[in-house]
């Protein structure tokens, strides 16, 4: 919506367009405190609008198109205390957007390193009072250490009989 014209804009992605979106599917969207929008899509991973840079940007992390077959798709985000924003992916982990930079962060679970992101699907990201980030996903939920920069797994119950256990919304 334009408050100056009263009028509603609608948004879209044109193929061969690197100004238009990423992706029609929107999936979520997340303002930072300057007011940039972040839209993250299925499929087709994420485009942010500045307020005082237009027309959209294209986001996708080093090595991904970000739309089409091998497009990233968001399924949660969450911009933090520290305005930093957190995109979490269906199959690409988590990704952090530092503030004031374009330059994603990427976590990945490690089949081998315990202190890794539990699940590469990511589905649900929450900041407590405290400021301690909590990611939710296909199997539980992981809590951010930043000082250390690494995932503490909060352990399940009967972990062993591998139930699914799909966590889409975090609140404290």
């Amino acid at each position: 919506y334009d408050p100056s014209t009263g009028r509603w804009v609608n948004h879209h992605h044109i193929q061969n367009d690197p100004t238009s979106l990423n992706g029609n599917v929107v999936t979520v969207l997340k303002y930072t405190p300057d007011n940039t929008m972040w839209i993250g899509t299925d499929g087709g991973g994420a485009s942010f609008l500045s307020p005082y840079q237009k027309p959209f940007h294209r986001f996708a992390p080093p090595g991904m198109d970000g739309y089409g077959e091998k497009g990233m798709a968001v399924q949660s985000a969450l911009c933090d205390s520290h305005g930093d924003v957190w995109m979490g992916t269906a199959a690409e982990g988590l990704l952090r957007v530092p503030h004031g930079t374009e330059l994603p962060v990427s976590y990945l679970n490690g089949a081998r390193d315990r202190f890794s992101v539990r699940d590469n699907s990511v589905t649900a990201i929450a900041e407590d009072r405290r400021g301690v980030l909590w990611v939710g996903k296909l199997n539980g939920v992981s809590r951010f250490d930043r000082e250390n920069n690494r995932f503490r797994n909060v352990p399940l119950e009967q972990e062993t009989e591998k139930r699914n256990i799909h966590v889409t919304c975090i609140r404290e």
